[in-house]
């Protein structure tokens, strides 16, 4: 008999007011600049390497620009995953121009954790 996962989320209801309104523009702008930075070291990295960066050399030129870690492991897989795009339709031939991101939307990150657990027999 396997064991089942369960996986629980938390759900973030937010009660609109001024002062959340400018909070939550001010998370964006910070968000923005997460990925501004991201964005341009990668293109450097890729321009003088012709390869991608790890994630974890992504992750760590934001840590240094002070973006903590919950972001900045979010900010540099999303990064990442639009310049891997970009890549693989250069190397099939596309014209294709580097990923430039706009509108960001706010990745807020819930706590999540799993429930193992195993049948019993009768139950």
């Amino acid at each position: 008999m396997g064991r089942e996962v369960f996986l629980r989320t938390n759900v973030l209801r937010i009660i609109e007011d001024e002062s959340i309104v400018c909070l939550l523009k001010e998370l964006r702008r910070e968000f923005k600049r997460c990925f501004d930075t991201a964005n341009t070291f990668v293109k450097q990295y890729y321009e003088e390497n012709h390869r991608l960066p790890s994630q974890i050399e992504v992750y760590w030129v934001l840590r240094r620009n002070n973006a903590s870690s919950t972001v900045a492991n979010e900010v540099s897989k999303k990064v990442l995953e639009a310049w891997k795009g970009y890549v693989e339709l250069m190397k099939r031939g596309y014209k294709v121009k580097p990923p430039v991101f706009k509108n960001i939307s706010v990745i807020l990150h819930n706590q999540q954790y799993r429930v193992y657990c195993r049948k019993e027999c009768g139950r």
